[in-house]
């Protein structure tokens, strides 16, 4: 399914565990542990566990950078702009697509220190959420995963580690869903070396009938490297009837510049939604939002 909400984006639904099983084994071939269910339920639980629902999202981002290889500014990129740039567009969300860099000159090349620079990157976020019959609860898991390619010659170029990203599972429900249970982790890309650096995180936002959402630098270091995966989870309780259907969303969040703002979880977030996350500014973010919805 294609959307363009002022950017453009490319999302897969998956209603079946197989099905989406596949998509995360020819995504991820190295996470050997990558399966729909939750790892960490039991036998018996696992038998209870039904599978609501899977989804990918892919979002393309551009960013320019100055002549020190400062990222100025960054966006979601729109289709008319991906294709007036001759960005290719794979039908499947699971078919990974490269990142290009564009030069003043023009096409696709390497990067032009000394002048400003535009390059083009990848983000994909994978989602499940699982039902619970015996519990009553429902087992979030989401990932974000940026293309390796992601910061090119990141040796010159040091804004991503300087401001944090914002990932979180939030949802609505008027107090009928509380969370029981939450986690985070993640990993950058290895190093020259192979050595993988896992990701120092913190709780940017913590409301057990709202959602959570963690906070972290984009890159291990000012000359690290970037984000490979970081995946989160939260299982929630329905503690009461639910009166009126409401959804679960999985908000990413980047920033490449001083905020003028802090982050929210709330339904003053502009479209009304109990559990909508927002950075009350339009300067120096964007987000990318997967929803499920029609959730009892």
């Amino acid at each position: 399914m294609y959307a363009d909400d002022g950017y453009f984006s490319q999302t897969t639904y998956y209603k079946t565990e197989e099905a989406y099983e596949e998509h995360l084994k020819a995504t991820y071939p190295e996470q050997k542990q990558y399966r729909a269910v939750s790892s960490e339920l039991t036998a018996d639980e696992e038998e209870d566990e039904q599978f609501v629902m899977g989804a990918v999202k892919s979002v393309w981002v551009a960013e320019e950078y100055d002549e020190d290889g400062n990222v100025i500014e960054s966006h979601l990129m729109s289709k008319e702009e991906m294709e007036n740039n001759g960005i290719p567009v794979s039908p499947n969300s699971a078919s990974p697509n490269p990142s290009y860099d564009f030069n003043d000159g023009g096409g696709i090349g390497g990067e032009l220190y000394g002048e400003d620079s535009t390059t083009f990157h990848r983000l994909t976020i994978d989602a499940i959420v699982l039902y619970n019959d015996f519990f009553e609860s429902y087992y979030v898991r989401a990932s974000a995963h940026w293309k390796a390619e992601f910061v090119l010659f990141q040796d010159s170029k040091t804004a991503e580690h300087k401001y944090l990203d914002y990932f979180g599972i939030t949802w609505g429900g008027n107090g009928a869903l509380e969370a029981v249970s939450n986690s985070f982790t993640g990993i950058y890309h290895p190093d020259g070396n192979g050595v993988t650096q896992e990701v120092t995180y913190a709780k940017a936002y913590s409301d057990y009938t709202l959602g959570y959402v963690w906070e972290f630098n984009e890159k291990s270091s000012t000359f690290g490297k970037e984000l490979n995966i970081a995946t989160i989870t939260t299982q929630i309780e329905r503690c009461k009837p639910i009166e009126t259907p409401t959804s679960i969303r999985v908000t990413y969040i980047h920033t490449y510049s001083k905020l003028d703002g802090s982050l929210t979880v709330g339904a003053n977030t502009g479209d009304g939604f109990e559990g909508a996350v927002s950075i009350p500014t339009e300067k120096g973010n964007w987000a990318a939002v997967l929803e499920f919805d029609r959730i009892t």
